[in-house]
């Protein structure tokens, strides 16, 4: 090796290492944005996922309580409030325990997936579904039990089933909780909504509603699922806002999928 090559190989190989380096670090920090907009990306999905299913529970208890009232004959003047079709009935009662089910396992997958939402948060949407969850519960619960009689294929719904004829009568509210359940229906924020249902429970709890025993109603269960949902479609515009539009560009881009 000649003088003058030598002397070029030694100009040059300052800038070769500095440029190899200087592409190493940035391979590796593009690299690490690449994987966290992809792992934001899978945690959005997830949250999607989840309303989707949700919202499909809540709208399919509502269509079993709508099937069952329009089925449902009423029958006032004795000791129960309505008579149904025996395989009807059961059928709609086998819809509404997979409904409790798979809302058990929706608070089962939030608890387990802490990536998803900030504590207080999964905190308060495990609560809202598992209200829920227990309505449904307590429901079903009182037809397994077998306090509905069943004469010639008719199920005789008595008045003492406190929960089915919650469930498929209209609906009903201690005056006591209206004030606080209008203000959960309608409050400005989660968290004024979240406190009026708080008040209620509390209310309930300590025997300040009068004619109560710590029940469930229907539509706080309805409130509590319509409420869950609403902080996870806030979750997803938290994260979206907090990305900034350089994330968001980082997430359009066609990655090739990662070699296993």
């Amino acid at each position: 090796m000649g003088p003058k090559v030598l002397d070029t190989f030694l100009q040059i190989l300052p800038h070769f290492v500095l440029v190899t380096v200087v592409g190493g670090i940035f391979t590796f920090w593009f690299q690490r944005i690449r994987d966290n907009a992809i792992r934001q990306d899978s945690q959005l999905q997830s949250i999607r996922d989840l309303i989707i299913e949700v919202d499909k529970l809540y709208r399919t208890s509502k269509q079993v309580k709508r099937m069952i009232r329009s089925r449902v004959r009423a029958d006032p003047d004795s000791e129960y409030f309505g008579t149904v079709d025996q395989v009807f009935f059961e059928g709609r009662m086998d819809q509404l325990s997979e409904v409790q089910l798979e809302l058990e396992h929706c608070g089962q997958v939030i608890r387990a997936r802490i990536d998803l939402f900030q504590r207080p948060k999964t905190k308060r949407i495990c609560n809202e579904i598992e209200y829920a969850e227990s309505y449904f519960h307590d429901v079903i619960e009182e037809f397994e039990k077998q306090k509905v009689a069943c004469k010639s294929g008719v199920y005789c719904l008595p008045k003492a089933c406190t929960m089915l004829r919650d469930f498929v009568g209209p609906r009903q509210l201690p005056d006591d909780v209206r004030s606080d359940f209008k203000e959960m229906e309608k409050g400005a924020s989660i968290e004024i909504r979240y406190a009026a249902w708080q008040r209620i429970l509390e209310g309930l709890r300590n025997g300040q509603i009068s004619g109560e025993d710590n029940r469930r109603f229907k539509p706080i269960a309805d409130e509590c699922l319509l409420l869950a949902l609403r902080e996870m479609r806030e979750a997803i515009l938290e994260r979206l806002n907090a990305q900034g539009a350089f994330y968001r560009l980082v997430q359009r881009i066609p990655w090739p999928a990662a070699r296993s």
